[in-house]
């Protein structure tokens, strides 16, 4: 009455996953999967020290009110500085520790980098979009 289970088979009348990865990426598939990886963090930094400086200069040289039309106020410079500088390093850190985590585990990780330079974009637009709104300060 005692059989051994396979703990990786599905269970009757459960979905399985499909066959178990057993063996690991070879040594160049790393490499390149390293290197992927770093080059898409370095361009995610690169592209949150570009928001940062849209968004400032956004600030800077906003001028889209006239009498018609009300302003913002300092407030949207502040939210988008904020957004734009907390953005940046939390994209950063959260894409190194899930792209180390995974590499760890013998996984693919290029795409978090690629996840983390899109998601830098959408936040860089939401704070140059805040900047611009404020208008000019009086």
């Amino acid at each position: 009455m005692t059989e051994l289970i396979d703990p990786y088979s599905p269970r009757p009348g459960r979905r399985g996953r499909g066959p178990r990865r057993t063996g690991s990426p070879g040594p160049v598939a790393r490499t390149f999967d390293a290197l992927g990886a770093l080059v898409l963090w370095l361009l995610q930094m690169v592209a949150a020290a570009i928001g940062f400086f849209l968004s400032a200069l956004a600030a800077i040289g906003t001028d889209s009110c006239d009498d018609s039309t009300p302003c913002g106020g300092a407030g949207y410079i502040d939210a988008g500085m904020t957004i734009s500088l907390i953005s940046g390093v939390v994209l950063a850190l959260g894409v190194l520790t899930w792209c180390v985590s995974r590499f760890c585990r013998e996984r693919l990780c290029w795409w978090v980098g690629l996840l983390g330079l899109g998601a830098q974009a959408v936040f860089t637009i939401i704070a140059v979009a805040l900047a611009v709104h404020a208008g000019p300060i009086h």
